[in-house]
């Protein structure tokens, strides 16, 4: 890889700019195909994720205690929205749209949540009433993630901060099932459909200065915020700008970057204990289950903040997604690359399912699939 060689004297941050479009069911399909044509020339993809918060709580302690806990509520949960940001090696952007911010089908009358974290994200300004009526449905997103070009290429980089949680939720949309009981299989399919990728949690790790999370972070490098913090766009675009700075700056060098990829902070080799502990002594306050019998005291709760926000929208058509996601059918990817017309089925449908055999076919791969494989 071939990054921007700044002066570590005089350091420039990337150039500004903040062009965001939000994406939702009826410009998705449009978007998805702009943003892969983009990503030949800008294989570095910011990434943060916004969902439900933490609802399920572990009653045992194990070694791999941390990912059994995430897995558990991912497996239980929905993504709400995905950011996704654009740069070059040098952490230049595309000059028209640089930020992606794809939000999803989420209802919080059905939809499990903790009402912690969703009135955070309302007071950040998402609209759940949007996301009920436009959001875009997860089997359609699934779809054209799996052959966007952005998943089984070792060209495209992907940089996250503390991002296991936020991986956990995509490696399961491409997955179409449920994530994998042990922690080893989690991160061997993860380094599969995502090849190359960084934690800048982990980058920073040794760095005391820069601990503390991503906002601090921003503030000691310098780095200006467009959008609210807490929606996955803004969060994306900072933490791609709070990456090459930290390479353009000389914080890390070339050496720790290679060190550290696809490293996770909290599981595998970037295992904390202090995480661990933080999650044993998660106490789970307010959520909301489907057999919750406060249900309709909490749900409104949450409507009367969305009322307070001025964010309701009503009268918007939903159009559910008739995708049928098929399994047990082969499927064929050009040299662990992407491509529009691979992937599809005799009924033109993709499958979406975790690999469990490979066989070399020509210049590209043949996969089969197992709907067992993951329990």
């Amino acid at each position: 890889m071939n990054f921007y060689n700044s002066n570590p004297q005089s350091p420039k941050s990337p150039k500004r700019n903040s062009k965001l479009i939000e994406v939702y069911t009826d410009n998705f399909i449009q978007e998805i195909k702009n943003l892969s044509s983009h990503l030949e020339q800008y294989n570095y993809i910011g990434m943060d994720t916004e969902f439900p918060g933490i609802v399920y709580k572990l009653d045992s302690y194990s070694n791999d205690f941390y990912y059994k806990s995430i897995r558990k509520n991912v497996n239980n949960l929905k993504i709400i929205q995905l950011g996704i940001t654009l740069s070059n090696s040098k952490g230049e952007h595309p000059q028209n749209i640089i930020t992606w911010q794809f939000n999803f089908h989420f209802d919080i009358s059905v939809d499990k949540f903790s009402n912690e974290s969703i009135s955070l994200l309302i007071n950040s300004g998402i609209n759940f009433n949007i996301l009920k009526t436009k959001g875009i449905p997860h089997n359609l997103f699934a779809e054209y993630f799996i052959t966007s070009g952005l998943l089984l290429d070792q060209n495209i980089h992907w940089i996250s901060y503390h991002g296991v949680s936020d991986f956990a939720y995509l490696l399961k949309l491409a997955l179409n099932c449920n994530l994998p009981n042990e922690e080893k299989d989690f991160i061997d399919l993860l380094q599969f459909y995502f090849p190359s990728f960084y934690d800048i949690r982990i980058l920073v790790h040794e760095k005391e200065q820069y601990k503390g999370g991503l906002n601090k972070l921003i503030q000691y490098l310098d780095i200006e915020r467009n959008g609210d913090m807490h929606q996955a766009g803004s969060d994306s675009l900072v933490t791609s700008d709070a990456f090459f700075n930290l390479i353009n700056k000389g914080i890390i060098s070339f050496d720790e970057l290679k060190l550290c990829e696809n490293i996770l902070y909290g599981i595998g080799e970037g295992e904390d204990n202090n995480e661990t502990i933080s999650y044993v002594s998660f106490e789970n306050n307010v959520n909301i289950t489907n057999n919750n019998v406060n249900n309709n005291n909490n749900r409104n709760n949450i409507n009367n903040v969305i009322d307070n926000n001025n964010n309701i929208q009503n009268n918007i058509l939903y159009q559910n997604s008739q995708t049928a996601l098929n399994i047990n059918t082969p499927i064929y990817i050009p040299n662990m690359g992407y491509s529009k017309n691979n992937g599809v089925n005799n009924n033109g449908n993709y499958t979406i399912m975790n690999p469990i055999m490979m066989n070399n076919v020509g210049n590209g791969m043949m996969f089969k699939f197992n709907q067992n494989y993951v329990s």
